[in-house]
């Protein structure tokens, strides 16, 4: 899961290519942060793991198979309950459509990269949290290149939640829309509307909680701490420093491969890539916005095109074969995270700590 920031940049840049005027309706009025946060996919459904009842596991199925089908199954909502083509609804839509995408593309690129635990392997315990640490480094990296500011410079409160909170109607809608996808996974599940509205809220505190304008060591320390830095001299200090945004870290590692490192799909192995982080985001946004002139149809004709799931993809949004089944990575070749990772959280806390 690509972190915050690239799939907004990514998720901006796509909409642009797409249709120019609907960019620049949207994107510098209310329906931004709807749209931004739409870019988030899924991803919502990992961050919902404190209120129960939880909706962790949609998260897993949706990056396992189906994104594009839910796509669909957003875009009959919008045509049944909504109508409005800068809604909302309408926004988060067009946002959540651009996340497969990015996530196809640099998925592997990340796993390589970040290696994995494996159960009964204590070997592979120093890469927990590696794979979120990558991608808050590739997200500061992308946030510098693109607006040669500090990723302190972005503020979740203004641009990722919406203003007044989420609209009541989200969960309703988006419990359709995942009913229409996955018509047997969901036909047990009562309590399907709860768990959005709880994944809903637990995402707007986790952006909350690692907002890099109120994390980053550059943001005004007059006020107390937020909750995510006050425990990080606890137990899981090293998780909770994974999913900060770091500013202060390694520049001479090639992060990016945009210095000539190489690197190979995790799953598949051969044939040797070249392609910089950069390169795949460029990349996603040219799919993306395909994708997004197909949803754009759907708003003119208040109708679903026959080709959006497939062009959205249904394959896996994480890892897999050549035919995009889910699969497990074998190929990895490690950046120096776990040494950065430490080191992110002896610098946070101001202390020693065994390396």
């Amino acid at each position: 899961m690509p972190s915050q920031i690239a799939h907004a940049l990514v998720g901006e840049a796509a909409l642009v290519r797409a249709d120019p005027e609907s960019a620049r309706i949207l994107l510098p009025g209310p329906g931004a942060a709807h749209f931004l946060m739409g870019c988030q996919g899924p991803d919502i459904f990992y961050h919902s793991q404190r209120t129960r009842p939880v909706a962790l596991h949609y998260g897993v199925l949706v990056h396992r198979r189906g994104f594009g089908r839910l796509v669909e199954g957003m875009l009959e909502t919008w045509i049944l309950e909504d109508g409005e083509p800068f809604s909302p609804w309408a926004a988060f839509l067009l946002g959540f459509a651009t996340h497969g995408a990015l996530d196809r593309a640099a998925h592997p690129y990340i796993v390589h990269g970040s290696g994995w635990t494996e159960q009964g392997k204590p070997e592979t315990d120093r890469f927990r949290g590696c794979h979120a640490f990558l991608e808050r480094i590739l997200d500061t990296l992308l946030w510098e290149r693109r607006t040669g500011t500090a990723v302190s410079a972005f503020d979740v409160r203004t641009r990722l939640i919406p203003p007044g909170d989420f609209p009541p109607e989200f969960a309703a809608r988006m419990t359709a829309a995942l009913r229409r996808a996955y018509p047997s996974e969901t036909a047990g599940d009562p309590r399907l509307p709860v768990r959005i509205a709880n994944a809903l809220a637990d995402t707007r505190r986790f952006l909350l909680l690692t907002n890099p304008a109120q994390t980053s060591r550059r943001a005004d320390d007059s006020g107390p701490d937020p909750e995510s830095l006050r425990h990080l001299r606890g137990p899981h200090g090293l998780r909770i420093a994974s999913v900060l945004y770091p500013e202060v870290f390694d520049r001479d590692v090639d992060w990016a491969s945009e210095r000539g490192r190489t690197w190979v799909h995790p799953c598949l192995g051969d044939p040797v890539r070249r392609e910089s982080f950069y390169d795949l985001c460029e990349a996603a946004e040219s799919e993306a916005a395909g994708v997004l002139r197909i949803v754009l149809e759907g708003f003119r004709t208040r109708s679903v095109p026959p080709n959006l799931a497939e062009t959205a993809g249904n394959g896996t949004l994480n890892v897999g074969d050549a035919g995009g089944r889910p699969a497990r990575p074998r190929f990895k070749d490690p950046l120096p995270l776990p040494e950065a990772l430490g080191e992110e959280l002896r610098t946070r806390i101001g202390a020693d700590l065994p390396h």
